[in-house]
């Protein structure tokens, strides 16, 4: 299986989704997506709609488009993307495709243009990770001969160095 990192999360998310049908029915997959259009085979349709069904229920939304008509708070209601509405409504012919792709192109520039998270601190996140209490009894076993510094390293997922100074640092 294979997910387009660089594509925006709600195709990254229906990706998955289709990839489980595709293995659920012991199927292999082809693709064949341009502007998020079903592609010409069968068992592809069959997947997309399974995977739309999961995300958006057609009795759920049809109830729900009754009382609003504003795909944002649908949205909101299904917890799901602005484009996976503007799929369903549009495949439900609730709206039409040049709407759906008005929706899908705004949406895309939106997801794209997000600026890119460098991730979080790691020396931060390994002192969340192996509270203060831990790598003092860690510490003190190592000590005591009870542990050795390579079943340590093995415990703390931490190389020689990063271990060294954060036993000497949070003991």
């Amino acid at each position: 299986m294979f997910i387009n990192n660089k594509d925006i999360l709600s195709g990254k998310i229906f990706t998955l989704l289709h990839a489980v049908v595709h293995i659920l029915i012991g199927e292999s997959a082809s693709f064949d997506y341009e502007n998020l259009q079903p592609a010409d085979n069968e068992i592809e349709k069959f997947c997309d709609r399974c995977v739309a069904e999961f995300l958006v229920s057609t009795k759920e939304l049809l109830e729900a488009y009754t009382q609003t008509k504003d795909y944002k708070q649908l949205t909101k209601h299904f917890n799901v993307s602005q484009i996976v509405i503007a799929r369903r409504l549009c495949d439900l012919s609730l709206i039409n495709k040049d709407e759906f792709i008005r929706i899908l192109q705004e949406n895309q520039t939106k997801e794209y243009n997000k600026p890119v998270s460098k991730g979080g601190n790691f020396n931060e996140i390994v002192k969340l990770r192996l509270s203060r209490r831990f790598l003092s009894l860690l510490k003190s076993a190592i000590y005591s001969d009870i542990i050795s510094y390579k079943d340590g390293l093995l415990v703390t997922g931490l190389k020689a160095k990063r271990f060294f100074e954060l036993i000497d640092e949070n003991t």
